[in-house]
């Protein structure tokens, strides 16, 4: 939440207007018996909690009536509850005073809402009305949308208008913060430094003005990099050089390590951050060695060999994407090994793989990501389509989905040998079916456990 990870945001709308007598009402009237149905699918509803008799409410009044003609357009609505009629639903939302105005919005969780009416308030906080203010704990203190915009905004520029203003301009990231960046859904821009190093503050603060160049497209911040060694390996880093540097597409997965040779400075990473914004840089792909032979059950796939193989027309390819200390991967893999087993006399038709992805990253060629352990994924011959195996973990199920799938013709010629010692075929047993719904995935993250999420 970001309250608890940047104190509360304030997000006050500052207005003052005057209302026509006898015009129609535009303000909703809201009972028990509407509230839920009309605040819970809004977007963003304002509501005011308030007593007839209330002198406030009444100087409130015109100007509410104003506002509400005006976010009218904007599909805003704005609504009432007669506290004397409805004094049970009052109770119910804490209401102790009158006026009391709550905003019901999808980023209620985030932030505190306000609004302000009072001229010499909005003078006091240098705004000029009718205005749009976040007022935060960090960097500026707060940030005003551009007046002149305020007549075409809509629900999806103050969404993202919101979470640029409410994201530090260059903050240090930790597992407590790291889901924020993650679900803002904009690169995220690491500078990767010894804490104890003398001079850390400097050099981070040199990297502000990049950061400030480019806000609201790439995130800025700075790691420990002796916490968080192993996130640098993740991030493709390899030597323990600090400072470094690293920009990563969060959503593809995929790693733009800066040349680790070289300089990290603000003024060295300005080029390569600029190619990258302009689509210039290739990522940075790990991949284990090819294996010198192939004696395993199941082809062992690198992220070197990907496309030759997974892409390769003319046969049906069904992956495992595992961790070597995944759980599920473990109990697995005798059943995987058998899988391959069946089909190792029509290797020319069909290939049975599986691929460590923490060694080896998944191609930006791939329309996928691997976010769980195992991952299984079937690509038909000839397609470019990856099906998602969601059965559960039995050579049965794997075989049955094979041949439901399979373009080529996969038909086996059984020899009369006894099935694999290492998989009881027949015996399902009650770890089976604890797993025979779980969409084969072990909900253990592999670019975040390294930031200890």
């Amino acid at each position: 939440m970001r309250l608890s990870l940047y104190s509360s945001l304030l997000f006050a709308s500052i207005s003052v207007a005057f209302a026509s007598e006898g015009a129609p009402s535009d303000v909703l009237d809201l009972t028990a018996s509407n509230f839920e149905s009309v605040v819970n699918p809004a977007e963003l509803i304002l509501v005011e909690f308030f007593a007839p008799w209330c002198g406030h409410c009444k100087a409130l009044a015109p100007h509410y009536e104003e506002a509400a003609t005006i976010l009218k357009q904007k599909k805003i609505p704005i609504a009432k509850v007669d506290c004397v009629e409805q004094s049970e639903l009052c109770q119910t939302h804490g209401v102790s005073g009158y006026p009391t105005l709550k905003a019901a919005e999808k980023h209620r969780d985030d932030y505190l809402f306000g609004i302000v009416t009072d001229s010499a308030v909005a003078q006091a906080a240098d705004v000029t009305p009718p205005a749009l203010v976040v007022y935060k704990t960090f960097d500026e203190g707060r940030n005003v949308y551009p007046a002149a915009s305020l007549t075409s905004l809509d629900d999806a520029h103050l969404d993202s208008w919101l979470k640029e203003v409410s994201t530090p301009l260059l903050d240090e990231v930790s597992g407590e913060n790291y889901n924020f960046y993650a679900e803002s859904g904009l690169p995220l821009a690491y500078i990767f430094v010894d804490p104890s190093a003398e001079g850390k503050d400097a050099l981070v603060d040199t990297f502000k003005p990049l950061a400030s160049e480019y806000k609201g497209k790439i995130n800025f911040v700075w790691i420990d990099a002796v916490k968080f060694g192993e996130h640098a390996k993740m991030m493709n880093l390899q030597e323990t050089n600090w400072p470094s540097f690293v920009i990563q597409d969060i959503g593809k997965q995929l790693k733009y390590p800066f040349d680790q040779s070289k300089a990290t400075t603000a003024e060295s990473i300005a080029p390569f951050v600029k190619s990258f914004a302009d689509g210039k840089v290739e990522p940075s792909l790990r991949s284990a060695a090819i294996p010198e032979a192939q004696d395993e059950p199941v082809f062992v796939l690198v992220t070197k060999q990907f496309d030759q193989v997974v892409y390769d027309d003319s046969k049906d390819v069904f992956v495992e994407f595992y961790a070597p200390w995944c759980g599920h991967c473990k109990r697995l893999k005798p059943t995987w090994d058998t899988l391959g087993e069946k089909y190792a006399s029509i290797k020319d038709k069909i290939t049975i793989a599986k691929m460590d992805a923490t060694e080896n990253d998944v191609p930006p060629s791939a329309p996928f990501r691997v976010n769980g352990f195992p991952t299984i994924k079937f690509k038909p011959a000839g397609t470019r389509e990856f099906i998602d195996y969601e059965g559960d973990r039995s050579l049965e199920s794997l075989i049955e989905f094979v041949q439901a799938n399979a373009k080529n013709d996969i038909t086996v010629v059984e020899k009369e040998t006894t099935p694999s010692s290492s998989v009881p075929v027949a015996e399902q047993t009650p770890e089976a079916h604890e797993h025979a719904h779980d969409h084969a995935h072990d909900h253990a993250h592999e670019e975040q456990q390294h930031v200890e999420l």
